[in-house]
């Protein structure tokens, strides 16, 4: 009497079982390829958004220096000392002098 193995007691694993968690492993696995894939467009997006602010400071930032320029030049500056009537200094510049004892007396 001899006995034969069949292939259900050589593997002892409900095949069910197996397919089962086979199945919920793929969905799993599928699920979170969704989500990377979803996670990967909004950085994508939020880097073109982030690039697209850069560009436009940059483009504002060399307006202001031209503004900055043309508004800070010698020749302007002239031409407001002259509308302030501002006078000339001459070379000679003196000073007040402060003495090292106290500053103010009664």
């Amino acid at each position: 009497m001899t006995k034969t193995l069949s292939p259900n007691h050589l593997y002892p694993i409900n095949l069910k079982l197996f397919w089962f968690l086979s199945l919920v492993l793929i969905l799993v696995l599928l699920g979170f390829y969704v989500f990377q894939v979803i996670s990967m467009n909004e950085r994508a997006f939020t880097f073109q958004a982030e690039q697209n602010k850069i560009e436009e400071l940059s483009e504002q930032n060399k307006a202001l220096e031209i503004e900055f320029s043309q508004t800070n030049s010698l020749e302007r500056i002239e031409t407001l000392v002259k509308n302030l009537n501002f006078e000339k200094v001459g070379n000679k510049i003196h000073y007040i002098r402060v003495l090292e004892g106290a500053v103010a007396k009664k």
